[in-house]
């Protein structure tokens, strides 16, 4: 963010470059800037609009306890990502490929979760039978 690029002289002004905000925050980048708000509002994401004026601890805490909170995330890291593209690449995209990435993200997300069927247990070792006994060690 840039009001931390300031404190550590990277950075002239910690204003936002997107909203000319005085103070550009992580809250401000994800959460409270009008181009990442259109993207959240945009795609859906099961926010509560109460929660926006939480503090970042428990504004993060709300999304990972929230139902959707791996669209959320997906989402968050999309705004993280037009933002800086159009802060250090100068590329300025439109709210509606956000949420076309967004989308896309999460059909990803979806696919490799059935693909891998991370919710079923696979059992990959077996004790021996008797009169075998193996001993698993790390190696050291």
């Amino acid at each position: 963010m840039n009001q931390v690029r300031v404190e550590r002289r990277l950075a002239e002004s910690g204003a936002c470059l997107r909203c000319s905000c005085s103070q550009e925050t992580i809250l401000h980048a994800l959460r409270d800037c009008p181009h990442s708000r259109e993207v959240l509002m945009s795609v859906g994401s099961n926010l509560e609009w109460s929660s926006l004026v939480m503090d970042c601890y428990h504004w993060l805490k709300g999304i990972i306890l929230n139902k959707d909170a791996i669209k959320i995330s997906i989402t968050l890291w999309w705004v993280w990502r037009f933002r800086n593209n159009m802060i250090f690449n100068d590329e300025r995209w439109m709210i509606s490929e956000v949420c076309q990435n967004v989308v896309l993200s999460t059909v990803e997300n979806s696919l490799y979760n059935v693909k891998r069927r991370l919710w079923e247990e696979k059992a990959l070792w077996r004790p021996l039978e008797h009169p075998w006994v193996k001993l698993n060690t790390d190696g050291s």
